[in-house]
Order: structure tokens, then C-alpha cells, then sequence
């Protein structure tokens, strides 16, 4: 009996856990699950492409950028009002990676979904340097949409351009038109009127000249709207005769060596022509690969993310060191042996292309390879003696010199001539630069004779110093 009985409860307690474990799970299972409370962000919906040129759409609320297709990288981000409804639209700069050209990709945006739109036209531009591209939009009276206007380098290192015009339906559908396309080895500028008229606007594109390829010579091209034609077109060709440089300094910096000019570059160059209460300098350091822009006591840093060579000169893509997103675009170009010549744009999507920036123009080198170390004591006491108690200069044969701090005036042999002056130390000779207002200069050695008598003695300016031209020296009391 005990052996059934220890049986009997082996078997039994097994079945009896058995079935307290399963009411427990039926009584685990009606009981309801408490949650903590949470916020849930729903999943934005992908879109899938069910044809090649499908459009994509963007919600601005759920993304801060516009999704490209899987082939396309992108440039840069405008925002623009292409269709005049008072909300901004977007110019998508983009890559294919099929195509060594930049496109431009229009998106526009629905004000009631608030999401952008991908029109099915695509711009192709000419450009192929992402670092150089800028884009913008003009807006004149005679067109209904803004203009889109880029500016670029292509893979020759040619300088592009191109305008086009908008035409928009009521269903969104976008067409575009090209009105001008340029091609060319030197700056290309738009030039407009404060009237908003595209009949304002003006074109020069700058050549090298094909007759003379070991000079700076330029041809510049001048195009005009064409009302009848709708579209620009060439209407003048001038011929610009470079400055005379040295073959051997030229040869040198002719070749697209980047590193070569970058080191011609280095130093403190200023511009000679600023206003009187702007002094405008730019400092090039190629070691810690940034340029600093001084006007007045005002400084700003610009670190150097790209560099492009050009036709005697280089293309410089940089970023404000203390603001990222501010962008500067520098063309520089080579037109004499201390001298070059910059144009600056500023990467602001809604600054008009015409507006030229305060820190164009011509800027001379204070320190160059083809000079000696400027002693500032010489050149500051030679400045004092020229423009002592605004002192006028007059010689026998009735000529007449005066200097303020930076401009002169000289009449001589019944003509007017104004214009800046720069003093240099060349090779132990005290040198005065005279360059009037359009851009044509003249060098001469100057000594003070007994004191008190300025004797002036046209030179040349070589690499190896200054070369007498044989004329008379001016000498004035």
C-alpha cells in the first residue's frame, strides 16, 4: 500500500503544478497591460519612383532638404520665388553621376501642403566645378518669372555663363528658355541699370588675344538685349591692350600652376583706387590656406576650400571662418608684374548678379619677389616732402605737380592728367608710380636735388630693376 501510495503522489503533484501554472496564465492573459504615457512621431512615407522622371515631393515640415534621385548629388540649395505667390521655391544645383555638367532642378512649392514639387524641366548648365558655380535670380519688368543667371568654370577651366527665362502655366508645368549662353578664358560680367529692365542690362565677356598669345592682350566681347530676337547678342568687339611684362615672368605663371601663382600671390596686396576714407587690403596667406579682407580696422578671415587655375590668374572658393555658411568667390587675375586684378562675389542667393562688389578692382603688391623689402623710413619721408603744407610743384618749363595723400595732378604742356601714385624702393632707387583714371601708368626714378629741387626721370620696370628710357628728367621746384 505505502509503495502505491508514494506513486499515487509522485504522479499527482506534477499534474497539480501543471494546472496551477495554466489558470495563472489565463488570469495573466484577461488582466489588462498598463503603459507609460509617450509621444509618437509618426514615419514620413517614402516615395517610390514608379517612372524615371517622376517628380519628388518634400515636406517642410518633416525635412529641411529636397530628396534627390539616387543618381544626383547635390550643389547648392536657393531658395528663390520662381512663380510670384509669395513663397519660396527652389534652384537645386546637382551633380548626375552619368554627367560631368552641373543641372539646375526647379522644385515649387505648394502653399496649401506645404511641400515642394519637382517640375519635370531640367536647366543643364556648362559649368563642371561645383566650388565655382553661382547661381541667382534677376527680376525685370519685361518677364513675367525671375531670370535664372549662373556663372561658372566648366572642365577646360573656361568661364560659363547662361540666362534663362522662365515660363510657368497654371498648372505648374515649367518651361525654360535660354536667352544668352557664353563661353570665354576671362571674366565674364553682367552689368544692369537701377531700372529693372532687362533692355539695361549689359554683357562683356573678356578674351585672350589669339594674335598676340604672349602678351596680356584681351578681346572683350559687349552683348546687348535684341528686343525683335529675344535674346542677347553680340553688338561690339574691343581690343584691350595688355600691360608690357616681362616674357620670362609671364612663361611662369601662364602654365595653370596653382601652387606657383598661390606663392606670387602671398602677402599684402591694396587697392590703390579706394576711397580716401576706405583702405581696402587683402592679405594672402598660401601657408594657412586663408585670405584676410582689412578695410579701415575692420577685418574678415576667409579659409580657402577650393582652388581653380585660370587663364594668368586663379579662382578661389572660400567660407568666413567664423560663419560657415557665408561663402566668397574670388577671381583673380594676373595684369603686370605687382598687380592684379580682383573681382569678389558673395554667395547671398538673393544679391543681384549686377551689383559689383565693393572689393573689385585692381590691388597692388606691397612686398614682391621683384622688389626689395620696402623701407618704410625712406618712403614715409619722401611722402612728407611731396605733400609738405600741400606744397605745389612747378618747373621752368610750366609745368605743375601736386600730391594729396594717395591721388596727384599734373598739367603739362597744356593738358590735364589725374590719377593715384604709389612710391617704391627698387633696387636702392626711390621710384614714383603715376597712374591716372584709365588705367595708364608711368614710372620715374625721384631724387631731391640740393634739398629742395624734385627731379623726375622716366624709367621701366623690369624684374631686374628700372631700365632708363633715355628722356629728360622733369625737374621741379
Amino acid at each position: 500500500m505505502k509503495k502505491l501510495f508514494y506513486t499515487l503522489c509522485f504522479i499527482s503533484v506534477p499534474v497539480i503544478i501543471g494546472i496551477l501554472l495554466y489558470q495563472r496564465m489565463l488570469n495573466q492573459k484577461d488582466r489588462p497591460t498598463l503603459q507609460n504615457a509617450q509621444t509618437i512621431i509618426p514615419a514620413a512615407p517614402q516615395l517610390q519612383e514608379e517612372k524615371e522622371n517622376a517628380s519628388e515631393y518634400l515636406n517642410e515640415n518633416t525635412q529641411s532638404f529636397i530628396t534627390l534621385l539616387s543618381d544626383e548629388v547635390l550643389v547648392e540649395d536657393i531658395p528663390a520665388d520662381l512663380n510670384g505667390d509669395g513663397k519660396d521655391d527652389k534652384i537645386i544645383a546637382a551633380k548626375k553621376l552619368s554627367d560631368q555638367f552641373i543641372y539646375l532642378l526647379l522644385f515649387l512649392q505648394d502653399p496649401e501642403t506645404q511641400t515642394f514639387v519637382r517640375a519635370e524641366e531640367e536647366i543643364k548648365t556648362e559649368a563642371a566645378h561645383a566650388k565655382t558655380l553661382s547661381v541667382y535670380t534677376l527680376a525685370v519688368k519685361e518677364c513675367a518669372h525671375p531670370l535664372i543667371v549662373y556663372s561658372g568654370m566648366n572642365g577646360d577651366a573656361q568661364q560659363v555663363f547662361g540666362i534663362y527665362e522662365l515660363n510657368i502655366m497654371q498648372n505648374n508645368a515649367v518651361h525654360s528658355q535660354p536667352l544668352v549662353s557664353i563661353q570665354a578664358d576671362g571674366q565674364i560680367i553682367l552689368k544692369s541699370r537701377n531700372d529693372t529692365s532687362i533692355a539695361g542690362c549689359n554683357i562683356s565677356a573678356y578674351y585672350s588675344d589669339s594674335d598676340a598669345p604672349n602678351t596680356l592682350n584681351q578681346i572683350e566681347k559687349q552683348y546687348a538685349w535684341n528686343e525683335k530676337k529675344h535674346h542677347f547678342e553680340q553688338t561690339k568687339e574691343l581690343k584691350i591692350p595688355g600691360k608690357k611684362i616681362e616674357s620670362q615672368f609671364l612663361k611662369k605663371y601662364q602654365t595653370g600652376n596653382v601652387t606657383a601663382f598661390q606663392e606670387f600671390l602671398e602677402g599684402l596686396w591694396y587697392q590703390p583706387s579706394a576711397k580716401s576714407n576706405q583702405n581696402r587690403s587683402i592679405y594672402f596667406n598660401h601657408i594657412e590656406k586663408e585670405l584676410i579682407f582689412s578695410v579701415n580696422n575692420i577685418q574678415e578671415i576667409f579659409t580657402i576650400d577650393s582652388i581653380s587655375p585660370r587663364r594668368f590668374g586663379v579662382y578661389f572658393s572660400t567660407k568666413n571662418a567664423a560663419i560657415s555658411s557665408i561663402h566668397r568667390r574670388i577671381d583673380i587675375e594676373l595684369i603686370g608684374v605687382d598687380e592684379v586684378n580682383i573681382r569678389v562675389i558673395d554667395d547671398i542667393a538673393r544679391l543681384k548678379i549686377g551689383v559689383s562688389s565693393n572689393w573689385d578692382g585692381s590691388y597692388r603688391k606691397l612686398n614682391n619677389t621683384v622688389r626689395e623689402a620696402q623701407k618704410e623710413t625712406v618712403i614715409e619721408n619722401t611722402k612728407k616732402r611731396l605733400t609738405a603744407d600741400e606744397k605745389i610743384w612747378t618747373s621752368a618749363e610750366g609745368a605743375v605737380l601736386h600730391f594729396s595723400d594717395t591721388a596727384y595732378q599734373l598739367s603739362q604742356d597744356g593738358t590735364e592728367e589725374s590719377g593715384w601714385y604709389t612710391i617704391l624702393r627698387i633696387k636702392d632707387k626711390t621710384v614714383l608710380q603715376l597712374k591716372t583714371k584709365d588705367h595708364k601708368e608711368r614710372f620715374f626714378t625721384l631724387v631731391f636735388d640740393s634739398g629742395k629741387r624734385l627731379a623726375l626721370t622716366e624709367v621701366a620696370v623690369t624684374l631686374d630693376g628700372v631700365t632708363f628710357l633715355g628722356a629728360l628728367p622733369l625737374v621741379f621746384e
